[in-house]
């Protein structure tokens, strides 16, 4: 009989800092695909980081912060995130133009 994996339990500061990216990604009137456009991953990843089911980099974070002109918010969340023990892989997402709203 084969061993079923169990999936791991969502980090509930993942999911406070994906539903936070959402709540002002769609505020503006932005899709999922232009933030994947943005920070060079798919709209399948974006969708998972949203859903606390992925962690983001810094670098996503910082990206996505400063085109939704959030003040800072999200990367003192994901800072806070990092405090508590959950580490991301840096890396980078690639380059820091603006597409527009409606791409």
């Amino acid at each position: 009989m084969a061993v079923r994996r169990q999936r791991p339990q969502e980090s509930p500061a993942l999911v406070a800092l994906g539903r936070q990216m959402r709540r002002l990604r769609e505020a503006k009137g932005i899709k999922q695909e232009t933030i994947a456009h943005l920070t060079k991953v798919s709209p399948a990843q974006v969708s998972r980081i949203e859903a606390g089911k992925k962690r983001a980099t810094r670098a996503y974070v910082e990206l996505v912060d400063d085109y939704l002109e959030a003040g800072g918010a999200l990367v003192s969340l994901w800072e806070d995130l990092n405090k508590d023990g959950h580490r991301s892989r840096s890396g980078s997402t690639g380059h820091r133009s603006k597409p527009t709203p409606s791409s």
